[in-house]
């Protein structure tokens, strides 16, 4: 009926059926049903005007809420992508109505303030956090405003950001999550006009515009531009005998820091030291290391709960990691398990190793990494990326086949298991992991051993992507391997095909098994080849 009625002839037929419910033969729970059942409908419909017309008729007659009519009047408000109007309506008839509102839980609340982000409506979602911080029941926390911050990150308002920052510590008490940390400071980095305004007025004005812990944050970053990274041990007032003014400032710094010595050790590691595209030339990078090494110490020498999330310590050791000042690295590690009694996690073991792996300290990393297979800690998918990658790099196929093998669950060696079939495959692996061990294993001579890994991918991947097998035959073509390049071509063409997805299976004359991909030739016409 909601499909086929106008809209006035099927708003009279509730009213009527209202009538009918509120007679003492039908409860609260019956009545509820009867709500859900007919808002259901109506949203099937695509009756927007009506749906809304509905609800708030059962709501006028105090018919109360469950779950399910909170997830029926969301999916249905969701579900528009053109703006957020149908969705506020919504929401103010729910708080507009006593019984409703008190049946609102945090994660309600977390919702409706997601689901106006979404739709690009900040305003809206700050008025739903109005009204949680003064709701009798539900609970109020930092992770409500993770979305809002991420917006302002992705649109560069770095001063909306330090204003609800600054609202969240004085007036809410509440403590921030990391990634309100890193969103902060990304949103102050991409707000040009906050920087171009900083770069302009002295460091009082500032201070009077924005307070001191923003305008602080503010200079940090500023200063971490290139040609600027000198300056921002000064931009950072260091802390007192009671601990970090501002961990705001302190996470403002160490990211900074963090993606200047990322930047440098990524152009060096490819023989690229002192290029313009680095940001930083030596004499910056080891004068950036010696400031934040001074900062940190000062850090360190506090051994009182300063408020320092557990990630700030984290990157601390990554930065130092990858500027290979292992001495220091150590000491913020020792400093986060001994003095702050935090225990290493699945994310220390993850910075750590990459951060050695990337800072070419691979026997650091293999330690590492022995130690976190003898405590059975799972691996992350990317940092077992980058270890393999800096094990071959280093010339140690083996480490990496050992790494492969713990992804997996895999017995080792390879070439001992090559029929073995009784492990239960891992998921950890994707696509890049199979591609860059096969091609290290050719290169290191070890030819078994990258049949058996191809075969794996097969039990492990959802479908073997034909660039792999091209990934295969062109490393063997370039080893001057072309006969057993093409017996890998015959063996496994037809396979590959066949675990492609339906979408992606070929049609017609080309699924020969005996057809070369395209890109195949693209690797015999190259010079290198």
């Amino acid at each position: 009926m909601a499909g086929r009625l106008p809209d006035t002839e099927l708003l009279v037929l509730v009213d009527e059926l209202l009538d009918v419910l509120q007679q003492p033969d039908y409860g609260a729970a019956q009545r509820t049903g009867l709500m859900n059942e007919v808002l259901t409908a109506v949203g099937r419909s695509g009756n927007t005007g009506c749906f809304l017309g509905i609800f708030e008729r059962f709501a006028a007659r105090h018919t109360p809420l469950n779950y399910t009519t909170f997830g029926i009047l969301l999916r249905n408000a969701c579900n528009a992508e053109s703006d957020a109007r149908e969705l506020r309506q919504i929401y103010h008839l729910i708080v507009s109505s006593e019984d409703a509102l008190l049946q609102m839980n945090e994660r309600i609340f977390a919702m409706f303030i997601d689901n106006f982000v979404r739709h690009g409506r900040v305003d809206y979602a700050l008025a739903v956090v109005d009204d949680l911080r003064g709701h009798p029941h539900a609970r109020y926390t930092a992770r409500h405003l993770e979305r809002i911050f991420a917006y302002y990150a992705s649109a560069g308002m770095g001063r909306r950001a330090l204003e609800l920052y600054r609202d969240m510590i004085d007036r809410d008490g509440l403590r921030p999550l990391w990634s309100i940390y890193v969103c902060t400071v990304e949103a102050v980095v991409r707000d040009s006009n906050l920087l171009e305004e900083a770069s302009e007025a002295d460091d009082g004005r500032m201070v009077d515009l924005l307070g001191p812990e923003a305008a602080q944050v503010v200079s940090i970053v500023a200063s971490s531009e290139p040609g600027h990274s000198g300056r921002m041990r000064d931009a950072f007032a260091l802390p007192d005998a009671s601990g970090p003014k501002s961990v705001l400032a302190l996470a403002a710094l160490v990211l900074r820091a963090h993606r200047l010595v990322d930047a440098y050790t990524w152009h060096a590691s490819r023989g690229r030291r002192g290029h313009a595209s680095a940001a930083m030339s030596d004499g910056e990078f080891r004068e950036l290391v010696d400031q934040m090494r001074t900062v940190i110490d000062r850090v360190l020498a506090q051994s009182s709960d300063d408020g320092v999330p557990q990630e700030l310590y984290h990157m601390a050791i990554s930065l130092f990691a990858m500027a290979r000042d292992y001495e220091t690295a150590q000491r913020v590690y020792d400093y986060m398990v001994t003095e702050r009694s935090m225990d290493p996690t699945v994310e220390t073991f993850d910075v750590l190793l990459r951060s050695f792996a990337r800072g070419s300290s691979v026997s650091t990393a293999a330690e590492l990494f022995e130690e976190l297979r003898g405590q059975d800690r799972p691996l992350f998918r990317v940092t077992g990326n980058i270890l393999i990658r800096g094990f071959l790099a280093a010339g140690q196929p083996h480490q990496a086949i050992d790494v492969y093998a713990y992804m997996t669950g895999r017995p080792t060696p390879l070439a001992d298991h090559a029929e073995y079939s009784d492990y239960q495959p891992g998921t950890l692996c994707d696509a890049y992991t199979f591609a860059l061990l096969i091609t290290g294993l050719v290169d290191e001579a070890l030819l078994k051993e990258a049949v058996v890994v191809f075969e794996d991918a097969f039990s492990i991947l959802p479908f073997v992507p034909r660039q792999l097998l091209e990934t295969l035959v062109s490393r063997l073509e370039e080893s001057g391997m072309v006969d057993f390049a093409q017996l890998c071509l015959r063996r496994y063409s037809r396979r590959v095909e066949n675990s492609q997805p339906a979408e992606l299976q070929p049609t017609g004359s080309d699924n020969a098994p005996d057809h070369l991909p395209l890109s195949y030739f693209g690797y015999l016409l190259s010079k290198r080849s």
